[in-house]
């Protein structure tokens, strides 16, 4: 009886190998896509809620600090722009494509992200006729980063009247 020197691996043991290799390398990818979309997702939000966040902080400061307030003109009137005016100086507030700025005499200065969507932009006086005025402000953010599935968007509503 021969005692035989084993050396290497079988054919089947390599088989055996590949597959398991084959099966974890296939959920690590898995794992790795998920991890990417969530955080993919989870950007958009964040970026929505932030731009979303400082225009209307940014509207509501500028009415709250404006000597009058100019478009909507009227009670009751329905506008996509806001004019206001501090002193000598016209606070111009619209949407231009899908991005958000204000004018203030010197130029157009862009106000929301350059990955944020701004639709829907909507200023409506409100008010006593006696008294001063109110306008209420509701717009749509949404995301606007190409190439994602994960899409984000959400409707700000929000009011400031003058002091």
């Amino acid at each position: 009886m021969t005692i035989l020197n084993k050396k290497g691996i079988t054919i089947v043991e390599l088989l055996i190998y590949l597959g398991l290799a084959t099966i974890m390398l296939v959920v690590l990818s898995e794992l790795f896509v998920s991890i990417l979309d969530e955080s993919t997702k989870t950007q958009n939000y964040s970026a929505v809620q932030t731009d979303g966040r400082y225009i209307m902080a940014r509207l509501k400061y500028g009415i709250n600090n404006a000597d009058s307030i100019t478009v909507p003109a009227s009670l009751g009137e329905t506008s996509a722009e806001l004019t206001t005016t501090v002193g000598s100086t016209q606070f111009h507030y619209y949407v231009n494509g899908d991005k958000f700025y204000l004018n203030d005499g010197t130029g157009d200065y862009l106000i929301s992200n350059l990955d944020t969507k701004i639709t829907e932009l909507e200023f409506v006086r409100q008010g006593n006729t006696d008294g001063k005025p109110m306008i209420s402000v509701s717009f749509k953010a949404a995301s606007s980063v190409s190439g994602t599935a994960q899409y984000e968007s959400q409707t700000f509503v929000g009011a400031g009247g003058l002091r």
